[in-house]
């Protein structure tokens, strides 16, 4: 005979006061299912944010016709005023709190603005630890509201940080990267150099660069080569050939078809009118 776990289904409910309801954050209903079968939920409208924490198994979200997959291990965040479901065919074990409150929605449009969908696959050690330390208030039988605001407070804040980490780490990797091609754009690099020395895939450092400099990365290199012969050619009498190497460029063939494509002339023409224009400017 095969050995199978018990299923388990605990719902939490509890009543707010009227100051809890009216100043703070909390929480009507909470719940905990363990490898749950056939498990679906349908709502058109309800004035809370759902969070689901999935412990084992999978679940489907639909949202906004939408399909998303939740795996063991994700948050899930619903603003429970859009029509959604989410379902699971296969046992799937999971935590689930409904949040209210004045600022609960302020929170969710500034979660939102920051997530590409409702599921956050991989959340950080912090946010668990907070919605774990909520979850714990919630399965006592005395409520305490000021804690259990405070405990939402900190888990809601915490998802919030860790998403704006996120977001601003790719920014720090650009800048590194951009940082990296104006130190040494007078040495033979590429594209791809840049980007695997960044801990990232060609074309997402191109996308993101683009995205953060208005440019893509090989013409920001040509940019910096292009500024550095032009300071040679205004106050040096290096050969053409020369400047070319020093500021990144095998040939004077390389430097001259990055000067006509950028400015319209060749170096040595530029060279000749702007020594030209200073001239005319002193006499």
């Amino acid at each position: 005979m095969q050995d199978r776990k018990p299923l388990k289904t605990r719902t939490y409910v509890h009543e707010p006061s009227l100051f809890a309801r009216e100043n703070l954050f909390y929480v009507k209903m909470a719940g905990e299912y363990h490898r749950v079968s056939d498990y679906r939920i349908e709502r058109e409208r309800m004035e809370s944010l759902l969070v689901i924490y999935v412990t084992e198994g999978e679940l489907t979200v639909c949202l906004g016709g939408k399909l998303m997959t939740a795996p063991a291990g994700s948050i899930v965040l619903l603003d429970c005023r859009r029509p959604h479901s989410y379902f699971s065919r296969q046992p799937v074990s999971l935590r689930w709190v409904h949040i209210q409150g004045n600022a609960v929605f302020a929170y969710a449009a500034q979660l939102r603005r920051r997530m590409e969908k409702c599921v956050i696959e991989q959340p950080d050690g912090l946010a668990c630890q907070a919605f774990l330390g909520l979850f714990g208030l919630l399965q006592a039988d005395h409520y305490l509201e000021n804690s259990v605001s405070v405990a939402v407070h900190r888990f809601l804040g915490d998802l919030l940080e860790e998403l704006q980490e996120k977001e601003y780490r790719p920014a720090n990797h650009i800048m590194r990267a951009a940082a990296y091609i104006r130190e040494n754009y007078m040495k033979d690099i590429s594209v791809n150099d840049v980007a695997e020395l960044h801990g990232m895939s060609v074309y997402h450092f191109i996308r993101m660069f683009g995205r953060q400099y208005g440019m893509p990365p090989h013409e920001y290199l040509t940019v910096q080569r292009i500024a550095c012969a032009k300071k040679l050619l205004l106050f040096s009498n290096q050969s053409v050939k020369n400047i070319a190497q020093t500021c990144g460029y095998q040939t004077a063939a390389a430097l001259n078809h990055a000067f006509q494509k950028q400015l319209g002339l060749s170096p040595s023409a530029f060279r000749a009118q702007q020594r030209c224009q200073n001239a005319t400017f002193n006499s």
